[in-house]
């Protein structure tokens, strides 16, 4: 009976901490400015509404990173996930990649991380040429989860661009 009650709690405790949230609230906005600040992917500069509309001439969608200082899995994420190449690629091939910061209260990164229901860091959202949201991924993931989430997010996007 106690091995019964470790395995079902484990496997509550998977659901309920290991679950990717998928919201498709209205389309996107048009406020926050990104910087790379040292990370090894290559981030769009300049307005979110820019980088909508170098998806749109590429067509592709916006990978947009929401992080925040204090956040200790945005730190990992960015030391062990956007370096590898396997990640890098798919990211560049697929992807304008966008990078707001949530706790930035003066060019508007809070105020859009309000307005795209972000609660839980780090978020990844994807986006369509549109701004409108075709999927996220929350919290710390490893490589090869991320990338097949985002795969995921594609296909079932593809009818949505």
């Amino acid at each position: 009976m106690k091995t019964v009650f470790i395995l079902f709690f484990s496997f509550v405790s998977v659901l309920a901490f290991g679950q990717t949230t998928y919201v498709y609230p209205d389309s996107g906005s048009t406020y926050t400015t990104s910087t790379t600040n040292g990370s090894p992917l290559n981030f769009h500069q300049g307005t979110l509404n820019s980088a909508l509309q170098q998806a749109k001439a590429e067509r592709k969608l916006v990978f947009v990173d929401f992080y925040a200082d204090w956040c200790a899995p945005c730190k990992t994420i960015e030391k062990e996930v956007f370096p590898v190449p396997s990640f890098q690629n798919y990211i560049h091939d697929n992807y304008v990649a966008y990078k707001v910061y949530g706790d930035n209260f003066q060019d508007g990164g809070f105020e859009y991380a309000e307005k795209m229901n972000v609660n839980e860091w780090p978020t990844l959202l994807i986006l369509n040429a549109k701004g409108e949201e075709m999927g996220r991924v929350s919290g710390y993931k490893t490589v090869n989860t991320y990338l097949l989430e985002l795969r995921r997010i594609e296909r079932f996007s593809a009818y949505r661009r």
